[in-house]
């Protein structure tokens, strides 16, 4: 099965209809991590930015459109534009299906050429410059993993099945808990949740959102943010705020992740849940 390419739930590759995703297209553009360049003496070559986030990349999609007048082609390409939701500042959603996985990204507009529509063959290309803020693909549907509490070393499977960081989990623990910690073991990136002022009660939920890096206490079993807020008792550890990654196997298939746990309060009615999509660059 050929990869197909949607914006905003629209085929660009539809030939009944004047639309021809060209071959070549780029989609993914290469990683672009940032690098830090400084010339001292007696040294040679760059100090690399370890740990540094992947950066935002740019998606360039080239559209072949047929008509049966310049109006008809004009109007076509004046579709496609429309669907970039211009003037309204906000993100266009991309979406690649494959055989295997369902990806999406959320992109903008940069650029898209007009092309002459008074032309002889009734056929014309644009060229369409798209910014991907994050730098990566991501499922379209989250996953739902149970991990025990406390534990270590632990599997997140999504994480294992990505390629890029998973930045945006969100952790959701049943009580009751007094204080709760999550780190990923690869990277030593986490969050401790813990305050001298509230805790969670065994018919409560603590809810946390990482990439919003916000927490509140819930009153039922949801991942939508509500209850009481308290943020005010979350902090990041080791190399920042929670992004499981995939712990690197050396044969096909094999890749792992190491999650730790650590919990206090805590008793068998205890539950963690930890959502995520699983994440491409």
């Amino acid at each position: 099965m050929a990869l197909t390419y949607t914006l905003e739930g629209f085929d660009l590759h539809q030939p009944d209809i004047g639309f021809y995703l060209l071959e070549g297209t780029e989609f993914a553009s290469a990683i672009a991590p940032r690098r830090v360049n400084i010339v001292l003496p007696n040294m040679h070559g760059e100090i690399p930015a370890w740990n540094d986030p992947i950066s935002s990349t740019t998606i360039i999609v080239r559209v072949r459109i047929r008509g049966n007048s310049p109006e008809d082609m004009e109007q076509k390409w004046n579709y496609l534009r429309s669907l970039c939701r211009l003037g309204s500042n906000n993100p266009v959603t991309m979406r690649r299906e494959g055989a295997v996985e369902i990806t999406s990204a959320f992109v903008q507009l940069e650029s898209m050429d007009r092309p002459d529509f008074h032309c002889a063959v009734d056929m014309v290309t644009t060229t369409m410059s798209f910014h991907n803020p994050s730098g990566r693909w991501q499922a379209v549907n989250p996953s739902t993993e149970q991990l025990n509490v406390p534990g270590t070393d632990q599997v997140v499977q999504f994480a294992a099945d990505s390629s890029a960081p998973i930045t945006d989990a969100l952790v959701q623990v049943r009580g009751p808990l007094f204080s709760l910690s999550v780190r990923d073991n690869t990277n030593n990136t986490g969050f401790q949740w813990i305050t001298a002022f509230e805790s969670v009660a065994a018919d409560q939920y603590l809810l946390v959102n990482c990439a919003a890096y916000r927490a509140w206490i819930l009153d039922e079993d949801s991942w939508e943010p509500g209850g009481t807020e308290v943020t005010h008792g979350l902090l990041t550890t080791g190399n920042g705020m929670l992004a499981l990654v995939p712990q690197v196997g050396f044969t096909l298939g094999s890749n792992s992740s190491s999650v730790t746990v650590g919990t206090s309060g805590n008793n068998s009615n205890t539950r963690l849940l930890i959502r995520g999509r699983r994440t491409y660059s």
